[in-house]
């Protein structure tokens, strides 16, 4: 029988019989690994490898200077994109506070798959967070959640710093502008020197001002009035939270010009008033030489606010405590066109509203050439406190001032001190 030429053979070729069964075998076997890498991958190569395999005849002898068949050439492969998808949600892990609102988190991942070759990422949030620990704080040393936070420094200086004493002790600054609400920024006891001991408080630390608001993450986070995450609850004119406002007397009053330069008294506040709420600015919205004032416990007493002939331009949140009940008051500074004072809660004791009105240098205008001023203030009594023991503090007063008691289902107009 006669033996059949090796195809493709060039005559003349020096290349024995086992050098070109042994090509042959590797071209086999790389045609193999290739075809078995395409099926696994997904891949459209550019030519078909299976095809070329079949065609080579049973019992021939290959060699590398194939004429009629060429070995195929590969190109650049392309892989399938694999979009991702989200996991399912972690269990809520633990609270960050164990009494007084703390927050707890809930994870996702996109694995399942993870994105590959390409494949879009997963749309959506990755973390739910939820309130948890609401209940009040008993031990608490009449310190803030804050305060705490400040005091674990106390007797500890930064490094490098000389100017303050090794018994230091620490205490929040306030106020923070926005983007630092959130960090614990700590100012020592006697001093203007403050220093951020951490970027972030711990999660449930309540944000400074009068909006109801806890740190997450670094950010501040609106809460309802139950301190809840997510919240609609509001607090009605009686400061009651969720109320309807009819378990108060609201009162609200307004001055338009000043008695005299210097300090002059408007209204008195008395204790256990609240949702005190305080507004002073010209009509135009223009900074003025008329500033509010406050006294404490009497009409002497001691100046909470701006006394002494000096005001404060800077926004301030003071706490209030007195016989273990704390609530903050927030003022606004003079650097605004309109000047506040709110106070959430109710008041521990008595407060006295005056006006400053600064005189000119040099200047010799008499009453007659006041500013403006533009008050308004407006509070309420809660009906549990003696309406008779009210009165006593002057209802006068406010009656010459134009002020208007609103009840719950009557309202009761006070002009000229006579009640319409």
């Amino acid at each position: 029988m006669q033996r059949l030429p090796s195809v493709g053979s060039v005559p003349g070729s020096t290349k024995s019989k086992g050098q070109e069964i042994a090509t042959c075998s590797l071209t086999s076997h790389f045609l193999s690994h290739t075809r078995t890498f395409v099926e696994h991958q997904h891949v459209t190569p550019s030519v078909s490898l299976i095809s070329a395999q079949s065609a080579i005849p049973s019992g021939a002898v290959l060699s590398s200077k194939m004429m009629d068949f060429p070995l195929p050439t590969l190109l650049p492969m392309r892989l399938l994109p694999v979009d991702g998808n989200w996991g399912s949600w972690s269990t809520f892990g633990a609270c960050s506070r164990s009494c007084g609102g703390g927050v707890q988190f809930s994870e996702r991942t996109c694995d399942s798959p993870y994105p590959q070759h390409g494949g879009s990422y997963c749309l959506g949030i990755h973390t739910h967070y939820r309130s948890c620990k609401l209940s009040p704080c008993n031990n608490t040393n009449g310190m803030t959640f804050r305060e705490e936070q400040c005091a674990m420094f106390n007797g500890q200086t930064p490094r490098g710093e000389t100017r303050i004493p090794s018994d230091v002790r620490w205490i929040p600054q306030e106020p923070l502008p926005g983007h630092r609400a959130c960090s614990l920024t700590c100012r020592a006891i006697g001093t203007r020197y403050y220093f951020v001991f951490r970027k972030k408080v711990i999660d449930g630390t309540p944000c400074q001002g009068e909006d109801p608001a806890v740190c997450v993450q670094g950010l501040c986070l609106t809460t309802g009035c139950d301190g809840r995450l997510g919240s609609s609850l509001q607090r009605d004119r009686c400061g009651k939270c969720g109320g309807d406002g009819s378990e108060c007397l609201f009162f609200r009053g307004s001055r338009i010009r000043p008695r005299r330069y210097g300090y002059s008294h408007v209204v008195k506040f008395p204790a256990g008033a609240v949702e005190v709420r305080v507004s002073q600015g010209t009509p135009w919205g223009r900074p003025d030489a008329v500033y509010l004032a406050l006294r404490r416990h009497s009409a002497r007493g001691p100046y909470l606010l701006n006394g002494h002939h000096t005001v404060t331009a800077a926004p301030q949140h003071l706490p209030l405590k007195d016989s273990g009940s704390k609530v903050e008051l927030h003022y606004s500074g003079v650097s605004t066109s309109l000047e506040t004072i709110n106070v959430t809660g109710a008041i521990p004791f008595d407060f006295h509203l005056e006006l400053l009105v600064s005189r000119p240098r040099k200047s010799k205008r008499t009453t007659r050439h006041l500013p403006i001023a533009r008050l308004r203030y407006s509070y309420a009594i809660p009906l549990t406190t003696t309406v008779r023991k009210h009165k006593q503090y002057g209802l006068s007063s406010w009656q010459r001032h134009g002020a208007v008691v609103i009840n719950n289902k009557k309202t009761q107009s006070e002009s000229k001190g006579k009640r319409t």
